[in-house]
């Protein structure tokens, strides 16, 4: 207040109060106020302004009451805390509502506004009685940079100062492969309320495969510019494009064809565009076409995964003949085009088979193999088959395979047989099974007898002694017969229509023979206190005729005809056959601690010429034609069904051994020394002629004859 006037002719005014307001964050405005003669205030209405420019300084009327002394209601639009540049564009909520409270502006702000694709921006503060504080939020609202904000203010006498700045380091952006390599952004709210900013030299890097250097300024609320974007993916050839921005959307392409991959691929025309999306984004459109052989064609797509993954290649459903239909992708590595892939086995055109086949392609052709166990005939048939893929030369895919399968037929039938998946279809099976022990068809007929037993025992002196035996007789035997070697052979097609072919053969076999045997034995022993050491050396001669029958029948059956075939042999030869053993014990406390045999020799000679003689027979069944025979005498095998026939067992030993370990036992009066150490005591003679009694015979030998000891 300035001055007051009166005027006594005026009684409506007869006082009148000029002045100018003093209000914080208020204009100075001069005014008015009267006063009647009675005192009643008149004509006090002051138009004045805000005093805050970034808030477009918004007009206020004040009023004087006296009762309630100054007041004020002033509404502010959200849109005012906008900069005035790009308020169209912008989004808000939040009114503030100013009133005066003792003679002071009073309000809580709590304002936002929202520049999609920019920033946002939120005023939290109020008018209190000293003054103005208020804070002040900016949030990044482009989405493609990633979470970002910053906190700025509002001074008490209404300055404004804002500034959201980050660097590349501090940028995480959520679209998928992108990520800042350098440069910085920046969005600024000035003292005038004007808006700045700007993305400067910001590196952005798509998955290693498409980078750029972008600067974009601010312009009407919203980012804009250009920059070059380069293509750099691996075996491909260098390829650019542009992205933009504009209006705050990123967008961008460029395009790859025929022509940016390596020469040789199989590849036909066409072409793949990537794009930058509006969110930063980066896909993929369009294909160029392949040629995959027996395959067909397929087009060469591109792909870019969320984690960032770029991929070129294709998906198709790849059929080969043996093996189940399935979805097989081949991509672009960097040099080639390949892929690997499993399909699994057909089991109505490959039974037995279970699993799948690894496939791939590379350079060009299809290719594959994998091992896979196989079982058929409830178990009977079991192994591991090898199934192989291959590109044929006329580019049709071919499944084959082999392997090796045990057959089981019986407990005594098995063999392993050889599998083989054709090309053509089906699995084919051959080889031969065989019955892995002889059967017998009657025993051995065993004759022996014995015509000499000779022992003499000699002690020596102190502690030793000495043993001579001499034995000889006669052995014969037939048989046993045996059916051996029983062989089924042949082959088939499992899952196709045909019949086998087999053949079944074996051998029987009945062996004979009648020999004559001496053996001689001489031995030593050294009795010492528990025990006793002995020792010897053993010679054996046998001589005599072995023989044997063997007949090989063959029974077959191929394309729909039986037949038999048989080879009948019969060989027989004189054989001398020579032995020479040594041998050594040691026997402590009536327990053998250490013994020990040597074969010294043994050799087996024929004597004179070996006689043999073969009969072949050949006929099919339902032929005209009578059984064609014939009969051999040379090229006959007759040593080894000689030796067949040969006993494997020994004829008995002189027993020399025996004796020898008995004599050193004994410890008479054969320790002391005198002229009686060589005479024979009478235990060790009642022992000796013990043993010369000849042995009861066997069942099925024949009784002694003359001459029989």
């Amino acid at each position: 207040m300035t001055e007051a006037n009166f005027n006594r002719n005026d009684s409506r005014k007869m006082v009148e109060l000029r002045g100018t307001t003093a209000i914080p964050l208020v204009r100075e405005t001069p005014y008015r106020l009267g006063f009647a003669r009675d005192g009643r205030p008149s004509g006090f209405n002051v138009r004045t302004h805000l005093a805050i420019d970034w808030l477009d300084n918004p007009e206020m009327r004040i009023a004087w009451s006296p009762d309630g002394g100054l007041s004020t209601t002033v509404t502010v639009p959200a849109v005012k805390f906008v900069p005035s540049a790009v308020r169209r564009r912008a989004q808000t909520e939040g009114d503030l509502v100013l009133s005066l409270s003792e003679d002071r502006l009073a309000a809580d702000i709590d304002t936002r506004f929202t520049l999609p694709d920019l920033v946002e921006g939120r005023f939290q503060g109020a008018f209190a009685s000293d003054g103005l504080s208020a804070g002040v939020q900016l949030t990044n609202k482009a989405e493609w940079l990633g979470e970002a904000s910053a906190e700025g203010s509002v001074s008490a006498d209404g300055s404004l100062s804002a500034r959201l700045e980050k660097t590349a380091g501090e940028l995480v952006s959520p679209v998928p492969g992108l990520r800042f390599t350098g440069g910085r952004f920046a969005v600024t709210l000035e003292g005038d309320g004007g808006l700045g900013g700007s993305v400067s030299e910001l590196g952005m890097e798509y998955g290693g495969i498409a980078q750029t250097q972008a600067s974009f300024s601010i312009a009407n609320g919203a980012y804009a510019g250009n920059a070059v974007l380069n293509l750099s993916v691996p075996g491909l050839s260098e390829a650019s494009g542009q992205i933009a921005m504009a209006d705050g959307k990123l967008s961008g392409s460029f395009t790859l064809g025929r022509d940016s991959f390596p020469e040789g691929l199989p590849l036909e025309n066409g072409s793949i565009t990537g794009r930058i999306g509006e969110t930063g984004a980066l896909s993929f459109s369009g294909s160029v076409g392949i040629r995959l052989g027996p395959a067909g064609r397929g087009e060469l797509q591109a792909s870019y995964e969320e984690e960032g993954g770029f991929s070129i290649g294709v998906t198709l459903d790849l059929a080969i003949p043996g093996l189940q239909t399935a979805q097989f992708t081949i991509v672009y590595d960097g040099s080639d085009i390949t892929g690997e892939g499993e399909l699994a086995v057909d089991p109505e055109l490959l039974s037995g088979i279970e699993g799948a086949v690894s496939v791939t392609y590379t350079e060009g052709r299809w290719a594959g193999e994998t091992t896979l166990g196989y079982s058929a005939d409830n178990g009977k048939l079991s192994g591991e088959i090898t199934v192989r893929v291959r590109q044929a030369e006329d580019d049709s895919l071919k499944v084959s395979g082999d392997g090796e399968v045990m057959a089981q037929i019986a407990p005594r039938l098995q063999g392993t047989l050889r599998a083989e998946i054709k090309e053509e279809g089906g699995i084919d099976i051959s080889g031969e099974i065989v019955v892995t022990e002889p059967l017998e068809m009657f025993p051995e007929a065993r004759f022996e007898r014995e015509l000499v037993n000779i022992s003499q025992n000699i002690p020596l002196w102190a502690i030793l002694v000495a043993v001579l035996r001499i034995r000889a007789g006669v052995r014969a035997g037939v048989g046993p017969g045996v059916f051996r070697d029983i062989r089924v052979t042949g082959s088939y097609s499992i899952g196709e229509e045909g019949e086998p072919s087999f053949a079944i053969t074996g051998e029987m076999f009945i062996p004979a023979f009648v020999e004559g045997y001496v053996g001689f034995g001489a031995g030593l022993g050294a009795s010492v206190v528990l025990g006793s050491l002995t020792g010897g050396i053993e010679a054996m001669g046998t001589a005599g005729i072995y023989g044997a029958i063997s007949v090989i029948p063959e029974l077959a059956y191929e394309d729909g005809d039986y037949s038999i075939e048989g080879v009948a042999t019969m060989a027989a030869g004189a054989r001398l056959k020579l032995s020479l053993n040594a041998w050594a014990e040691v026997e402590a406390l009536w327990v053998t601690v250490w013994e020990n045999t040597w074969e010294l020799a043994s050799i087996t000679m024929p004597v004179g010429p070996d006689l043999g003689l073969q009969a072949n027979m050949s006929y099919t069944f339902g032929s005209p034609e009578p059984p064609s025979l014939d009969f051999s005498t040379s090229d006959i095998d007759t040593d080894r069904l000689i030796q067949d026939a040969m006993p494997k067992d020994s004829p008995p030993s002189t027993g020399t051994r025996e004796a020898v370990r008995n004599e050193a036992r004994w410890q008479g009066a054969q320790r002391a020394a005198g002229p009686e150490a060589n005479a024979v005591p009478d235990e060790l003679e009642a022992q000796a002629n013990a043993q010369e009694t000849p042995p009861t015979p066997t069942p099925g030998t024949a009784p002694d004859g003359p001459g029989a000891p």
